[in-house]
């Protein structure tokens, strides 16, 4: 259910979001003193968009409460198959 997404994210780590990297985590954990999602979730949509910008804040906003609008396409032709590996 939605409403326990908050509740079943919070104690995972920040780069559980996808997206979010070695930088994005450093500066998280520098500016915000944020380590895991719960802590994330603590911060107002205003806080986030100052520091990380309008794109990224809106985004960890979001994820933190587990919403997402996006439209899922399970019938969609995969183009390519590809891997990728961060070295952090």
């Amino acid at each position: 259910m939605l409403s326990d997404a908050p509740v079943f994210m919070g104690p995972l780590p920040l780069d559980m979001i996808w997206g979010v990297g070695y930088a994005t985590k450093k500066k998280a954990e520098e500016k915000l003193n944020i380590n895991t999602i719960g802590d994330l979730q603590s911060h107002p949509k205003s806080t986030l968009v100052k520091v990380f910008g309008p794109a990224m804040g809106e985004r960890l906003y979001k994820a933190a409460k587990g919403l997402d609008d996006s439209k899922l396409q399970p019938d969609q032709k995969r183009k390519s198959v590809s891997a990728e590996i961060n070295v952090g």
